[in-house]
């Protein structure tokens, strides 16, 4: 069997989830036509259609993390929700957002990124408001730093002995109180203008750097 989603109909905040779905159809699903996103985990696929206020945290919270990347000069690239996976754990996901940092050279030029070849990213954002991240496959996939944005702020995981471990500050972003931050940001920017929340953002930036040397 072949799969399309053209058949599927979802709206905007909605979740559908099959089971028993191969690794050969998840494999060959086909995405590329809607908003939709995918998650496997050993048969059991989900299908999740974002909504605007997803789309909007999701957002401004990738804008801050590219401001923390080009503020500390970190080379980086960026793949959005690429799909990610791994076929010997029978596990796939497409995040919100993902960066290779450390390992931004080795992907660099790809135009297909096939785990456990080519490196994880070094880091991923997931917003939870209508669905709920499985924290089990990314551990699987070996990805090791999450951010996880839910309706009661944004937690940082790190992975440890192949499990996550809730942490309150980032490996790739070592600063004070950073998670707290990003969270007052975000809640922000549901009634500020964008343009000044990330103006208000940059100046905690620069007195942390202050503060940092």
């Amino acid at each position: 069997m072949h799969f399309t989603l053209e058949q599927l109909t979802l709206s905007p905040g909605s979740e559908v989830t099959l089971n028993g779905v191969s690794w050969r159809q998840f494999d060959r699903l086909d995405t590329s036509a809607n908003k939709t996103r995918v998650a496997y985990n050993q048969g059991r696929l989900n299908l999740m259609a974002p909504s605007a206020e997803h789309e909007y945290d999701k957002k401004l919270l990738a804008n801050l993390i590219e401001l923390l990347l080009d503020t500390l000069e970190r080379d980086f690239i960026g793949l959005g929700s690429v799909t990610l996976k791994h076929e010997g754990h029978a596990k796939g996901v497409e995040p919100d957002e993902c960066y290779y940092i450390q390992n931004a050279h080795a992907i660099r030029g790809k135009s297909r990124i096939e785990l456990p070849r080519d490196p994880p990213p070094d880091l991923v954002l997931e917003v939870d408001i209508h669905s709920k991240t499985d924290l089990s496959i990314y551990q699987a996939l070996g990805i090791p730093e999450l951010w996880l944005y839910q309706e009661t702020g944004l937690s940082i995981y790190l992975l440890h002995d192949a499990a996550y471990i809730p942490s309150e500050s980032s490996c790739q972003f070592p600063f004070p109180g950073l998670c707290a931050q990003l969270s007052r940001s975000l809640e922000r920017g549901k009634t500020l203008d964008r343009r000044m929340v990330i103006q208000e953002f940059r100046a905690w930036l620069a007195r942390m750097l202050t503060h940092s040397t």
